[in-house]
């Protein structure tokens, strides 16, 4: 770490290191009166939330049983009695019927990739399905 040499040694703040692999630097004042989150401190588990809406008219129940069916059939989302895999329909939106697809990771590094992965396979099944994504109106 030849790059970080110039930067003094200081009890005065703390480095930490992101997902991302970039580091902060929070003055130990934040850590003491602030609030502190750790997503993987006692767990690797990380819950991820996946936002979709679809057309006015589409069958609810099906897009249900298809968000449901798309998390089961991932390797990375556990599915349990601990860490269960919901879907809510969250509300109905000025453009669309708006569900929350609620899923455990189980290694909350993956959860970037995951998300993504959720998101093409969605896209997919719909086309399949025929269910609408729409634009704002």
């Amino acid at each position: 770490m030849a790059h970080k040499a110039w930067l003094p040694k200081c009890v005065c703040a703390t480095e930490i290191r992101t997902f991302d692999r970039s580091d902060v630097i929070i003055p130990n004042s934040e850590l003491i009166s602030g609030q502190v989150l750790n997503w993987t401190l006692r767990d690797a588990h990380r819950r991820v939330s996946v936002n979709v809406g679809v057309a006015y008219g589409t069958d609810v129940e099906m897009v249900k049983e298809i968000l449901l069916n798309i998390a089961d059939g991932h390797a990375d989302i556990v599915n349990d009695e601990i860490f269960k895999v919901d879907v809510l329909f969250t509300s109905f939106g000025e453009s669309s019927l708006d569900f929350e697809l609620r899923v455990f990771v189980q290694d909350a590094y993956m959860t970037p990739r995951v998300i993504s992965e959720l998101h093409f396979a969605i896209d997919k099944a719909f086309k399949v399905a025929y269910i609408e994504i729409p634009f704002p109106q």
